[in-house]
């Protein structure tokens, strides 16, 4: 997996969250944010470039403590690193 086709995935799941963000005038909703840590969604995928590590590739969107308003925590890691 190439580190642009990660990125790319990073971009479309942002543009799909601030998308779904909008409240669109739909007071009536029954819609409840997510608890701060829930894992909101998630991609992972072997590294294929790098026949010598076995390393995964992964993307975590977590809900933040201000869920409601649209933010949320994007979390990378790639083998053994970690980005928050």
């Amino acid at each position: 997996m190439k580190i642009t086709t990660l990125v790319y995935s990073l971009l479309a799941m942002s543009c799909l969250f601030a998308a779904c963000n909008s409240t669109g005038g739909n007071t009536g909703s029954n819609w409840q944010s997510p608890a701060p840590g829930t894992i909101i969604d998630s991609l992972s995928e072997p590294v294929t470039d790098d026949t010598l590590n076995n390393f995964t590739a992964t993307i975590k969107i977590i809900a933040d403590s201000n869920a409601a308003n649209g933010v949320y925590e994007i979390e990378t890691e790639f083998g053994p690193n970690l980005a928050i």
